[in-house]
């Protein structure tokens, strides 16, 4: 068996009181080596800064708003063969299961089990923020599957995370992948106008005052799903210290699984983005009947259902129009595309020598995290 000799699965820094650390030697530390304001500091990640000229969708908005954007991958998923791990724990080598090493690290005070037999790694302050979890997949012990965020992971591991799925998988593929557009300082009042115009299943939810809070696109089920949700709320309601200067934090997150994963990005942005717009933003060349009926479509995409065939086409073509010339759809292309070879430079970082392969089998979705 190929078993990953002596992987350092050490969660901190080099800077240790307890005198060196051999590699695979697991210990504990009494302090975080990232604390949460660093982890979430928009400012150590690249930031795109744009001008929302709101003139583009009505002549009478004069003034332009500064936001930042930020593209990035935030979440992958693998599944594959797991193989016992070979660890030096006191002067000695040794090989152990997953669930083994997890539970040594636990004395670091960064991982543990959950109700439903798998393992999760979190940071921070209570509460605590999930940056990874590994269950054995269901209905196939041999078999694991590992979520993480690899950004917010690869800073407590003293190993690359490509060693560590390495010591893990003989054999592994990717299952989900999630990229995300980070969003900075647009008006609240702007960005909860915007929906997207397609007759898909929609799910959108309430905070306080009525104001939304997260929208869901397509079914958690599909293999694809988008959603935007406040940021800043989900951080308060986590109790999660938010960066100085942040006022507004949107995020954007596309989620694929099965077929549509890191070669389909692209395709999966640009088609949602051909439809991403504001009723509030209707040209005011769009009068009669048209403007009556594409605001119908516009609040409750549904209605597509009641057009006939040539009429779905003429308003499909005019909601393109606009999605086109949007102020905020605009940008959001401009920077994907800037950003686009960044990313995936970082997915094919993950997927070359690891052994990790591009199908999947149906048992991937089975487990819940």
């Amino acid at each position: 068996m190929d078993n990953h000799q002596g992987v350092n699965w050490q969660f901190g820094d080099e800077a240790f009181s307890n005198g060196q650390v051999k590699r695979g030697k697991f210990y504990s530390q009494s302090r975080v080596l990232h604390t949460l304001e660093n982890l979430t500091d928009p400012s150590n990640r690249r930031l795109e800064v744009h001008n929302l000229n709101l003139s583009k969708n009505i002549e009478e908005f004069n003034e332009e708003i500064p936001i930042r954007l930020r593209w990035s991958i935030d979440r992958l998923t693998v599944v594959g063969k797991l193989k016992s791990v070979s660890v030096l724990y006191d002067g000695s080598e040794r090989l152990v299961s997953v669930e083994s090493v997890l539970s040594m690290i636990s004395e670091a005070g960064y991982t543990s089990r959950t109700s439903s037999g798998g393992w999760k790694i979190e940071i921070g302050d209570e509460p605590r923020e999930n940056v990874g979890y590994f269950e054995r997949v269901k209905y196939d012990d041999t078999k694991g599957r590992f979520d993480f965020n690899p950004n917010k992971l690869s800073l407590l591991l003293n190993t690359s995370i490509k060693e560590f799925l390495a010591s893990i998988f003989e054999e592994a593929h990717y299952s989900r992948a999630d990229v995300a557009c980070d969003i900075f300082d647009i008006p609240n009042e702007i960005i909860r106008q915007y929906d997207f115009v397609r007759p898909v299943v929609k799910r959108p939810i309430y905070g306080f005052g009525r104001k939304l809070q997260t929208i869901y696109w397509g079914s958690a089920q599909s293999e694809r799903q988008v959603r935007l949700y406040d940021k800043v709320a989900e951080q308060l309601a986590k109790k999660q210290i938010l960066p100085l200067d942040v006022e507004t934090w949107w995020r954007l997150e596309f989620q694929l699984r099965g077929k549509d994963r890191t070669t389909q990005f692209e395709d999966t942005v640009l088609n949602f983005l051909e439809d991403f717009v504001s009723p509030c933003f209707i040209p005011a060349n769009i009068r009669g009947i048209e403007k009556v009926t594409l605001d119908g479509l516009l609040a409750n995409p549904e209605n597509w259902n009641e057009l006939a065939k040539a009429s779905k086409t003429k308003y499909r073509k005019i909601v393109k129009t606009i999605a086109k010339t949007d102020a905020l759809t605009e940008i959001l292309r401009d920077t994907y595309f800037e950003q686009r070879d960044e990313i995936q430079r970082e997915l094919d970082y993950w997927l070359n020598g690891l052994n990790i392969v591009e199908d999947m089998e149906e048992y991937e979705n089975n487990g819940n995290q």
